[in-house]
C-alpha cells in the first residue's frame, strides 16, 4: 500500500513543498541578480567560510566517532579480559583454605592420607583452571621486597637474608592478565 493511498493529503503536500522550494530559489536568484560584484564576492565569501566551517565540523566529528569506536573496543575487549575478576578472587580464597587444609594435614597415613592425596588433586585442578584463564600465581620467596606485588605484614631483624627479602610468604599473590588481582603477604628480613 503506498502512502498516498493512506494519507490522501501527502501529494499534495510534497506539491506545496516543491512550490515553495522554487520560489524560494527563484527569490535567491532574483536578489542575487540585483546585486553588485563586490556584493557577490562577499556573498562567495561568506559561503565559503560556512562550507569550510562545516567541513571543519564534518572531519572533527568523523574523528570523535573514530575515537570513539576505538575506546568502546578498547573496552569491550578489557571487559572480556577481566570480566571473570570478581569470581577469580573469590576462588583465591577456596584455594587458600585448600592450602590451609593440606599444610594441616601433611603427616597423615591410612585413610586421612587418601583424603589429603585427593585434596592435592583438587587443588592442582583447581590451580590449572584458573592458569588456563589467565591467573598466574606470585611466589615471591627469597626475592627483592616488590611493593606492585607484594604487602609486608612484618620485618624480622637478625636473618641470614639481604635487607628487604622475603623470608617467608604468608599468602601467595595473584594476578590476571599481569593486573594484580591479590597481593602476597609476606615477611621480609630487616
Amino acid at each position: 500500500m503506498s502512502h498516498e493511498k493512506e494519507h490522501p493529503g501527502t501529494e499534495a503536500i510534497i506539491k506545496a513543498t516543491e512550490v515553495i522550494a522554487e520560489r524560494e530559489v527563484a527569490e535567491d536568484i532574483d536578489r542575487l541578480a540585483q546585486l553588485t560584484f563586490e556584493e557577490l564576492a562577499v556573498e562567495c565569501r561568506q559561503a565559503q567560510q560556512t562550507a569550510d566551517e562545516n567541513w571543519d565540523k564534518a572531519v572533527r566529528t568523523q574523528a570523535e566517532m573514530e575515537n570513539l569506536r576505538r575506546r568502546v573496543e578498547r573496552d569491550v575487549a578489557s571487559a572480556h579480559k577481566f570480566g571473570i575478576e570478581k569470581i577469580l578472587k573469590e576462588l583465591l580464597a577456596v584455594v587458600d583454605s585448600i592450602q590451609s587444609g593440606l599444610d594441616i594435614g601433611k603427616n597423615l597415613s591410612g585413610d586421612a592420607k587418601a583424603i589429603h592425596e585427593g585434596m592435592e588433586l583438587t587443588l592442582k585442578l583447581l590451580l590449572d583452571t584458573l592458569k588456563k584463564n589467565g591467573v598466574q600465581e606470585i611466589d615471591p620467596m627469597g626475592h627483592p621486597f616488590d611493593t606492585a606485588e607484594m604487602e609486608a605484614v612484618s620485618a624480622q631483624p637478625g636473618t641470614q637474608s639481604d635487607p628487604n627479602t622475603v623470608i617467608n610468604v604468608l599468602q601467595k599473590g595473584y594476578k590476571l592478565h599481569e593486573r594484580l588481582l591479590r597481593p602476597a603477604m609476606v615477611i621480609i628480613a630487616q
